[in-house]
């Protein structure tokens, strides 16, 4: 029970943390979105976003155990 307990525990905070990252993912979208939108924003912003969307993916992976194809 303890560890069923401590797993879920793990669990909760690693979604927690992904959802996080998922909200700031999709913020730095709408800001570089608006960037371009306004001719002010440039292929760095693109890439940041891309960074972070491979440190989700790897996150999730570590999470599911399932690697994405």
């Amino acid at each position: 029970e303890f560890r069923r307990v401590l797993f879920r525990s793990r669990v909760d905070m690693e979604l927690k943390d992904l959802n996080y990252q998922v909200r700031k993912i999709g913020v730095n979208i709408n800001q570089i979105a608006h960037r371009l939108n306004s001719n002010i924003g440039d292929m760095r912003d693109a890439e940041y976003v891309v960074e972070l969307m491979k440190e989700l993916n790897v996150k999730l992976e570590k999470l599911t155990g399932k690697k994405e194809e």
